[in-house]
């Protein structure tokens, strides 16, 4: 099911390792990432926790134990407008232009 979220969403490991290294701890690399992805390895419960999270799946939902909702296979705009920021751009930086973009999205109109 990791394989369908990212091809769903459009990431590449790169990019999905700068958004959830923005986000979580502990951290991710884009060499874990495709090893995940092609079953070489398998993510650790915290890995796994932080990878549910940020998709909003179930752990079962994302080990493939449940069929992943329909929600979780359409793009997070916030997420597709930082996956263009350019790549200098430090965690700490990262962090506050995603809060930033979740602040717009949840301001009172």
């Amino acid at each position: 099911m990791f394989d369908k979220l990212i091809t769903a969403h459009g990431y590449t490991y790169r990019e999905l390792a700068i958004h959830l290294n923005a986000r979580y701890e502990p951290k991710f690399s884009k060499s874990t990432l495709q090893s995940w992805r092609e079953g070489n390895s398998y993510p650790s419960i915290h890995h796994a926790n932080a990878l549910a999270d940020f998709f909003d799946v179930s752990l079962d939902e994302l080990a493939g134990r449940k069929e992943l909702p329909e929600k979780a296979l359409k793009n997070n705009s916030s997420d597709v407008i930082a996956a263009h920021i350019e790549d200098d751009v430090t965690d700490e930086e990262m962090k506050e232009i995603l809060n930033f973009i979740d602040y717009i999205k949840h301001r009172e109109r």
